[in-house]
């Protein structure tokens, strides 16, 4: 059990790269950590502030008893997608198989550390969810001692039966990807597509339903309750818990509890059996059938040749396609929907809110839509930054970059053109829905296209530009660079406060004047120091060599 606590504890330490910045003698990388650490933290009290709306909103029609199967259904579903996503590089294909199969351990205690450590994230992020929905909703629903602690054992049993099936999925995905060319942008669009999916769904049970009438607030009540009753029938760990906590039926959480460690030890066993010949079986060589030949093709242009290589990384990279993509998804989402409704969106909003919230003086709230909406587009544009982590995906094949004949304007540029590509294209053609649909003026239209033009280029040039500075080339999954490191964090933070400053200069400044062109003039101005600053950063890093 000593060698199990070593590997216990190197895989804490390496979560984070915790074991980095311990031993290292630079103040900056302990101050980056604990930025980073501040940045998770921040992160998890929005989404518990979220869950607990969510939770509250549920209660107030009458369905807090409602609430245990869908925390759980919401828990599985997360904990199910974060394992599946960081299964595949814990798991199968890690590039130093041969170092950690080298090492004088048996090979059930390497698996049940690297699950382990799956295990802690999943359930870290069902507490996030969970805990909030709990509190929110239990009180109303009249739950005893009894049932808190059914409620509890939940929270820290749930990930254990999805962990397992997304070990399954996330090894058929690696075999069909090592087998196929185009396994892994399939699973990448799957995976972001639930995403969305879920967020969207969340989001509608969290709207406030103060201002419904009695007849609505039972008709939402009782869709509430046909839902959790669905996720109960679909997902049986569900309902197992909903007749624990709200019933208080032990029976039901013994067998939730069992299933849940069955589960659990027959995924150590199985993979512990089959490791090896899983990770020979994925790391052999893909067919070259169907793959075109080159020879005798024409020289293609340089740019255009490396930004389809880009694009390609990221559809061919599950964790970067999701990561990246959900905000530029929403963003056209939004656009679509604010099409299709019209202009009587807003009058619907308008009307569902308590009397004199709907107007500021002569400001309306058709006013500040038009203020406001393009820097949400843009807040959603600044979420998907590629070019953050786009040097560091190059890994050990960066040579070729380096030694490629072209400038660094070329090849940095290539990285920021598939990023304007890639979330500028989705954004833009959502804001442009969105004006049409909401029949705004001309000067506001006009923003809603410069807004979320501007806040891209700035957030693609200063990605690529961290980026080049602060590579991580000795990642060993690709979560490392996706997910921690500090261009991501950095460029991610930078498009967002701009979209947030500039959402509430442009409010502020419809507010106290009360016009839309005073609005579109402080958009107009806000954007151009945006270019301007994106001008000077991409200036700055063309010029940089790309060498180690």
């Amino acid at each position: 059990m000593a060698k199990l606590a070593a590997l216990l504890r190197v895989q804490a330490l390496g979560a984070f790269g915790l074991n980095a910045a311990i031993r290292s003698t630079d103040v900056r990388r302990r101050m980056t950590l604990a930025g980073m650490a501040l940045l998770f933290v921040l992160v998890g009290v929005v989404m518990a502030v979220y869950c607990y709306a969510t939770g509250a909103a549920m209660a107030s029609v009458g369905a807090a008893s409602s609430v245990p199967s869908f925390a759980v259904f919401a828990g599985s579903c997360a904990a199910a997608a974060a394992s599946l996503l960081k299964a595949g590089g814990a798991l199968f294909g890690f590039k130093d198989y041969d170092t950690v199969m080298a090492l004088p351990v048996p090979t059930w205690q390497v698996v049940l550390s690297r699950l382990a450590s799956l295990y802690a994230m999943a359930a870290l992020l069902c507490a996030v969810l969970m805990v909030p929905l709990y509190v929110a909703s239990l009180p109303a629903a009249g739950v005893g001692v009894a049932g808190w602690l059914a409620a509890l054992l939940s929270m820290v049993l749930v990930p254990a039966i999805p962990l397992a099936l997304a070990v399954a999925v996330a090894f058929l995905v690696s075999l069909v990807a090592s087998r196929m060319r185009h396994a892994q942008a399939v699973a990448g669009i799957a995976g972001l597509v639930l995403v969305v999916a879920l967020v969207v769904a969340m989001g509608g049970l969290s709207q406030p339903s103060s201002a419904l009438g009695g007849d609505a607030q039972a008709a939402l009540g009782q869709a509430v309750a046909s839902f959790a009753a669905f996720a109960s029938g679909l997902w049986l760990p569900a309902g197992w818990v909903q007749a624990a906590v709200i019933q208080g039926q032990p029976l039901a959480l013994a067998l939730f509890a069992a299933a849940s460690v069955a589960c659990a030890t027959l995924c150590v066993a199985v993979v512990s059996r089959f490791f090896e010949r899983l990770n020979a079986a994925v790391s052999s060589p893909a067919s070259s059938r169907g793959r075109r030949a080159t020879f005798g093709q024409q020289p293609r242009n340089p740019v255009r040749a490396l930004v389809e290589k880009e694009l390609r990384l990221v559809l061919s990279t599950p964790i970067y396609l999701m990561n990246m993509g959900i905000g530029p998804v929403l963003g056209f989402a939004v656009g679509c929907a604010c099409f299709v409704a019209g202009p009587s969106l807003l009058s619907t909003v308008a009307e569902s809110l308590p009397a004199g919230a709907g107007a500021l003086g002569s400001v309306t709230l058709e006013g500040l839509a038009a203020a406001g909406l393009p820097w949400v587009f843009a807040f959603c544009a600044a979420t998907g930054v590629t070019s953050s982590c786009s040097v560091s995906l190059e890994g050990s094949a960066r040579w070729i970059m380096e030694t490629v004949p072209q400038p660094t304007s070329v090849v940095l540029g290539s990285k920021v053109l598939a990023n304007l590509l890639f979330a500028g294209a989705p954004i833009l053609t959502g804001a442009a829905l969105a004006a049409v649909g909401l029949h705004v003026p001309p000067v506001s239209a006009a923003m809603f296209l410069l807004v979320p033009a501007a806040v891209t280029c700035f957030s693609a040039c200063l990605g690529a530009f961290l980026n080049a500075r602060m590579p991580n080339y000795g990642w060993k999954s690709a979560y490392e660079v996706v997910k921690r490191s500090v261009p991501v964090m950095a460029a991610l933070l930078g498009g967002i406060v701009l979209s947030i400053a500039g959402l509430a200069a442009s409010c502020a400044c419809t507010v106290l004047a009360g016009g839309a062109v005073d609005a579109a003039l402080v958009s107009a101005a806000v954007s151009a120091v945006a270019l301007a600053a994106a001008a000077a950063i991409a200036r700055t890093a063309f010029r940089m060599p790309l060498g180690d």
